[in-house]
């Protein structure tokens, strides 16, 4: 086999110029036949090209090294600046560290957070205005925007501005609900009002949450007594108890609480007392009007024109109530002698009121009227009590 003793490529015996290399080949066959292969020029463009890559590699990687060393570096002097409260310091440190490294997302993350804080510092300057033209809502649901900004983010310097929003909101409450009361609100407007102020926890809400409680019990105070003055003692007991919902610890409403229940004991007692007092008058009243409703009032013997026995009389009713069908039973007789006619008589009118008196009349037309020493005895009354 024969090589070129140039590039040690295979070549035949015949040809003049190697076809790889491009080079005369010697006259002389037998140094063609030398097999030893020479280095291949042609391997070292790959070669080159491997090792610049390689190169150009380690280099970007150093530098993107030294970019995340300084944007490391600038977080971290912005997040201290920040725990300082620089805010602009830290805004400018953060802004180089994402200049080092674009796709820093901690160092994003604050310069929204530092944005953010702007735009609240300033919208906070704002509320007053709210303040001042009553727009309470306005200023709440504005306030709800920023909260709303700072939701997803964490640590300290939130905290502080969520507690600054925090505050901000106290603030706006406490003026809308002092223009609530300075209206005359009505008893559901002040319990409303009760559950809003107490949800302010500082000295301000504190002491207007005493204010509107107190008027709520001063309120149901007046109203239960109403109540109590009108002997209601159920309804007067349900208003104390609302009221109890809203001001447990009063001892204002405790105390009429407790005079309400005896107030009530006592008439019920009293009542049933007249209860029975007067089905005892009414027992007594019934008895009355059945055993002793009429009275005889007078009872006469005459005599008319022709001889004949005429009986008249009056009874007068002591009943309570409406009496009637009364009737007079009488006898006649001779003085010594027995009853010789026994009779019933209707009395009129039918129906006798308290008090109303009536008249009953007979006339015997079957009695020898020449004597005169007649005489008659009233045996029985009866009545119908309605």
């Amino acid at each position: 086999m024969f090589h070129c003793p140039h590039c040690g490529s295979n070549i035949h015996e015949e040809e003049q110029f190697c076809v790889i290399c491009g080079k005369k080949l010697p006259l002389d066959l037998e140094s063609r036949l030398n097999d030893s292969k020479k280095f291949n020029r042609w391997w070292f463009l790959p070669i080159s090209f491997a090792v610049s890559l390689c190169f150009v590699f380690i280099t970007y990687f150093l530098i993107l090294q030294a970019k995340h060393e300084q944007a490391n570096h600038h977080y971290t002097l912005g997040a201290e600046l920040m725990e300082e409260h620089k805010y602009d310091e830290a805004l400018t440190q953060f802004e180089l560290s994402k200049q080092y490294k674009s796709t820093f997302p901690q160092a994003q993350i604050a310069l929204n957070f530092l944005q953010t804080t702007v735009e609240i510092d300033e919208g906070l300057n704002q509320v007053p205005e709210f303040i001042e033209k009553k727009q309470f809502k306005e200023a709440l649901e504005y306030l709800d925007t920023f909260e709303e900004d700072l939701n997803n983010l964490q640590g300290p310097a939130v905290n502080e501005y969520l507690n600054k929003l925090a505050n901000q909101r106290d603030i706006v409450e406490l003026e809308k609900i002092r223009e609530e009361l300075a209206n005359s609100p009505s008893i559901e407007t002040l319990k409303t009002l009760l559950w809003d102020a107490e949800s302010i926890k500082n000295e301000e809400g504190i002491e207007i949450t005493g204010e509107i409680r107190q008027e709520i019990v001063d309120y149901i105070f007046s109203k239960a007594s109403e109540q109590l003055n009108n002997n209601q003692f159920n309804d007067a007991l349900l208003i104390v108890e609302d009221g109890l919902k809203y001001a447990e610890q009063s001892t204002k409403l405790q105390s009429l609480k407790t005079t309400i229940e005896k107030e009530k004991t006592a008439f019920e007692t009293a009542q049933q007392e007249r209860i029975e007092q007067a089905i005892t008058i009414a027992e007594e009243e019934e008895q009355h009007n059945r055993n002793d409703a009429i009275e005889l009032d007078t009872v006469d013997i005459e005599y008319n024109d022709e001889g004949n026995i005429i009986v008249k009389g009056k009874v007068k009713s002591a009943a309570t109530v409406p009496i009637s069908s009364v009737f007079v039973e009488y006898e006649l007789y001779v003085e010594g002698n027995d009853p010789f006619i026994t009779n019933r008589v209707f009395v009129f009118p039918d129906v006798l009121y308290p008090g109303e008196t009536g008249n009953f009349e007979f006339t015997h037309y079957d009695v020898n009227a020449k004597r005169k020493n007649y005489l008659i005895n009233v045996n029985k009354i009866t009545w119908y009590v309605d």
